[in-house]
């Protein structure tokens, strides 16, 4: 058996998350594994790199199989994607090491998070953005995001049900870039919880909107009560950029963040 190591794109607008699920199988997962199960004539199991809920979508996701040999990577690939449906693409598959695996392996994790400020976003991109029509102070909202960095416990930014027992994180930079009435707020860290990016990303719009002052955070980081924390934004302004396997990769792009999206 030989491992592969995949990197996918998906419109998460129609799925109910990445995760396999046992009352649906409209999940990324589920139709990964039964295209490939097709295409291979053997039963494929995948493991990601992660979870992405409901309407969140990937640039870059990540997750590895095992099977036996494929000859042909280059001719797998473009079966493959003849056989998938229109929202989901795998853009490269390599054969990697047989103790690779796509979430114990990453070393960090790059999301996106866009916003349409103030007037309506265009039709063709409303799917891919969050409606935000309060006036935001980006200023605000960088101060806020330099107090975020670093590591730090961030129970209070992840969702009740989150499972993890640990929930420290580091979060080497956030960027914060304005493309006419877009924002694109950037996430960089060494992993994130159930629901963080989103909850993350509400409550800095609360500080940019004036609703919230910066003050808070010392109050929130503390408590480690979600109900101190900004509210949860919509899944579908989220975006899954690139999962990170090496410390050198790492390194290069912690000195260019602001050219990740």
């Amino acid at each position: 058996m030989k491992n592969y190591r995949m990197t996918i794109q998906y419109d998460g607008t129609s799925y109910n998350g990445w995760q396999k699920q046992k009352n649906t199988t409209n999940t990324i997962q589920t139709v990964l594994e039964e295209t490939l199960s097709v295409v291979l004539q053997e039963d494929i199991q995948i493991q990601g790199s992660g979870r992405t809920d409901a309407g969140v979508h990937a640039y870059g996701q990540t997750a590895n199989f095992k099977c036996k040999s494929i000859q042909e990577l280059k001719d797998f690939l473009l079966k493959i994607n003849k056989k998938l449906p229109p929202d989901i693409k795998m853009v490269c598959i390599q054969e990697v090491s047989k103790d690779f695996h796509s979430r114990l392996s990453a070393v960090s994790k790059i999301y996106s998070y866009h916003i349409a400020n103030g007037q309506r976003p265009s039709v063709f991109r409303r799917k891919y953005l969050y409606h935000y029509e309060k006036e935001l102070n980006l200023e605000l909202i960088r101060s806020a995001a330099n107090q975020l960095m670093g590591t730090h416990d961030f129970r209070a930014f992840s969702s009740e049900k989150n499972p993890m027992k640990s929930c420290i994180r580091c979060l080497y930079d956030i960027t914060i870039e304005k493309r006419d009435n877009e924002i694109v707020i950037c996430y960089f860290g060494n992993g994130f919880l159930y629901n963080m990016a989103r909850i993350l990303t509400g409550t800095l719009l609360e500080i940019g909107a004036g609703e919230r002052k910066m003050v808070e955070f010392e109050q929130i980081f503390y408590s480690g009560n979600r109900k101190f924390s900004g509210f949860l934004a919509p899944p579908n302004g989220l975006f899954l950029e690139r999962v990170i396997y090496t410390k050198e990769e790492e390194a290069v792009l912690f000195t260019r963040t602001k050219h990740l999206v």
